[in-house]
């Protein structure tokens, strides 16, 4: 017999963390919404060249790995 699980969602976030329990990500928007968003950013490099765009989407990557307080 299998034992019960817990929903890390009904613990306290204090005991979430002394556990080291994460909590699922629930991601509220659609893939074609993330698709749109994506195209809209391109849209603003779309006039630099190709070694351009590649110079500022590595930037962009970079920037986005950085960890923010609160993430």
């Amino acid at each position: 017999m299998a034992a019960p699980t817990i929903d890390p969602r009904e613990l306290a976030k204090y005991t979430r963390k002394a556990l080291g329990v994460s909590m699922p990500r629930e991601n509220a928007s659609s893939a074609e919404e993330e698709a749109s968003a994506a195209l809209k950013c391109l849209a603003g490099i779309a006039g630099l060249t190709r070694q351009q765009r590649e110079r500022v989407l590595r930037h962009a990557a970079k920037l986005n790995k950085i960890r923010v307080r609160g993430d």
